[in-house]
């Protein structure tokens, strides 16, 4: 049985809405990537929402204008590519049905299932975010 996770900002509500975006910003040292999903942003109703966490807890953040941490473009041996999951996955303009989050062995994870059947988890697992689709 997973239990719940802690969480860190307000839990919005999205469900049953249109996605329009789903970009996650992945995190490479040295040209190797640390994390795939080191943020999650996600657009719904024409705004920005933040998903990140820390360790096991899932932080949500709202009213973000951009798509990059503005650190990001200061510095020189990390990297934070931009991936459109949205586009890649054929989920950008379906319904969002459902959104959970739970503990999982070693961390936590957050679930988004789709009205075209798609389903979109994040895992964190020993500060390490991996994406499942």
């Amino acid at each position: 049985m997973m239990d719940k996770i802690s969480i860190n900002g307000d839990w919005p509500e999205i469900e049953n809405k249109e996605l329009e975006k789903l970009i996650a910003q992945e995190f490479w040292c040295k040209n190797k990537r640390e994390d795939q999903a080191n943020i999650l942003y996600i657009k719904v109703s024409g705004d920005w929402i933040r998903v990140y966490f820390d360790y096991e807890i899932l932080f949500w953040r709202s009213g973000n204008n951009g798509l990059e941490d503005p650190k990001a473009s200061r510095e020189t041996d990390f990297g934070y590519p931009l991936i459109d999951w949205g586009k890649t996955l054929g989920i950008e303009g379906t319904v969002i049905k459902s959104v959970s989050a739970n503990r999982i062995t070693g961390g936590a994870q957050i679930e988004f299932k789709f009205s075209n059947n798609k389903v979109f988890k994040v895992q964190s697992i020993d500060d390490y975010t991996t994406i499942k689709t």
